[in-house]
């Protein structure tokens, strides 16, 4: 069992409250103009490594990837802002007992090219961290001194296809911020939504 500081406690505490106040944004402006817009719901499977000077540290961390999105046109069916939230985890993985797993809530901005069926997006992201598991030979090594940083600011390149009203994509993230002692956080995303 994982037992938060009253440091850490707060900070999932206030990353709560602001994912809740984006939420409320993003779904308000979106039914102010919801007949111009599309929204989606997505999710699929990650593959997340950290990297120190260009080299792996550990081994990938896989998990899945869930959230939700909007479309919104700007001034023409070829361009829109896509905006949108997910939950994912970042880190790395030697085994059972040696990993860093970051459970992230992520905002989402991007330009979006559609051309027929297929697109192509790129834009920031801001990752938040709400939560941190760290344990080196099966020890919980996790406190003040080795958290990571709470705040990543990351970029992200996406290609996809939309058929119907199913959209399969993959999306490529990297991050800037060094989050702990030099490594910085890569991860890939492949998934499917349902867009409406």
């Amino acid at each position: 069992m994982v037992f938060l500081s009253e440091s850490h406690a707060l900070q999932l505490d206030i990353m709560k409250y602001l994912f809740s106040v984006l939420l409320a944004l993003f779904l308000s402006s979106s039914l102010s103009t919801i007949h111009a817009q599309s929204f989606g719901v997505r999710a699929g499977y990650q593959i997340a490594g950290a990297y120190n000077d260009g080299d792996q540290v550990g081994d990938a961390l896989k998990f899945f990837y869930a959230g939700f999105y909007r479309n919104r046109p700007l001034g023409t069916s070829i361009v829109s802002l896509h905006t949108g939230a997910d939950y994912f985890q970042t880190g790395w993985k030697e085994d059972d007992d040696n990993f860093r797993r970051m459970h992230v809530v992520s905002s989402t901005i991007g330009i979006r090219v559609k051309l027929g069926p297929v697109f192509a997006q790129a834009g920031p992201n801001l990752n938040f961290r709400v939560a941190e598991q760290y344990e080196l030979a099966g020890v919980d090594e996790l406190n003040d001194e080795t958290e990571s940083n709470w705040f990543d600011f990351a970029a992200h390149a996406a290609v996809g296809v939309k058929i119907f009203m199913i959209v399969l994509e993959a999306r490529y993230h990297y991050g800037f911020i060094d989050y702990y002692d030099g490594n910085n956080n890569a991860y890939w995303q492949f998934g499917a939504a349902f867009e409406f």
